[in-house]
C-alpha cells in the first residue's frame, strides 16, 4: 500500500499567463501569494523562487472598471484570510491527502495498455500519470491500422481513448472508495 504523502512539483506552468492579466481572477501575484500561504498552512515546503513566476502586466481599463477591478481584488484578499478557516469547517470527512506518487508508474503502465487502473489511493496519482502519458502521446504505441492516417488524426484520436481511460479509472476508484466506505 502506497502511503507516500510528500509533496512535490515537477515543473512549475502557470495558468493563462500571456500578455496582461486577466481581470476575471485576482493578480498574479496574488494568486502566487494565496498558493504558498495555503501551501505553508498545510505544512508543505516553501519553494524558492515559486512567487516570482506570478508576474504579469497590468491591462488598460477605464477608470470605472480600474475601480471595479480594485474592488474586487480588495475582496479577494479580505476573503482569502477566511477560506483556510471555512475549508476546515467544511472538510468533514475528508481524508489526509495522498499524491499516490509510488503508484504513477504501474497507473501509467496500465493505461499505455488501454487497461483502467484498479487500485489507486489517490486521483492526483491518475491525473499525473495521465499528463506524463499526454506528454508523450507520439510515442504511445497504438492505433496501427491508423499508421497511414495523417498525425493529427492519430493524436486526436489517442487523446479520445485517453479521455476514456482516465475517466474510468475515476469511475473504478470511486467505486472502490464506496465499497470500502459502505463494508460492514
Amino acid at each position: 500500500m502506497c502511503s507516500e504523502t510528500r509533496f512535490y512539483i515537477r515543473s512549475v506552468t502557470l495558468p493563462s499567463l500571456g500578455e496582461a492579466r486577466s481581470i476575471f481572477y485576482p493578480r498574479p501575484r496574488s494568486r502566487g501569494k494565496y498558493m504558498q500561504e495555503d501551501a505553508n498552512y498545510y505544512g508543505l515546503p516553501k519553494l524558492s523562487g515559486f512567487l516570482d513566476a506570478f508576474d504579469a502586466k497590468e491591462v488598460s481599463l477605464s477608470e470605472a472598471e480600474r475601480f471595479r477591478v480594485g474592488i474586487a481584488d480588495d475582496a479577494t484578499e479580505r476573503l482569502h484570510g477566511q477560506l483556510l478557516t471555512i475549508v476546515e469547517r467544511y472538510a468533514g470527512k475528508a481524508e489526509h491527502f495522498n499524491t499516490g506518487a509510488c503508484h504513477e508508474v504501474s497507473i501509467e503502465k496500465n493505461l499505455r495498455s488501454l487497461v483502467p487502473s484498479a487500485s489507486i489511493t489517490s486521483i492526483s496519482a491518475i491525473v499525473n500519470a495521465a499528463w506524463k502519458l499526454r506528454l508523450d502521446i507520439d510515442n504511445w504505441d497504438i492505433l496501427g491500422a491508423m499508421r497511414e492516417k495523417d498525425g493529427a488524426s492519430r493524436r486526436a484520436e489517442k487523446l479520445r481513448i485517453l479521455r476514456d481511460l482516465v475517466l474510468k479509472s475515476f469511475e473504478v476508484y470511486e467505486f472502490r472508495k464506496r465499497v470500502e466506505k459502505n463494508a460492514p
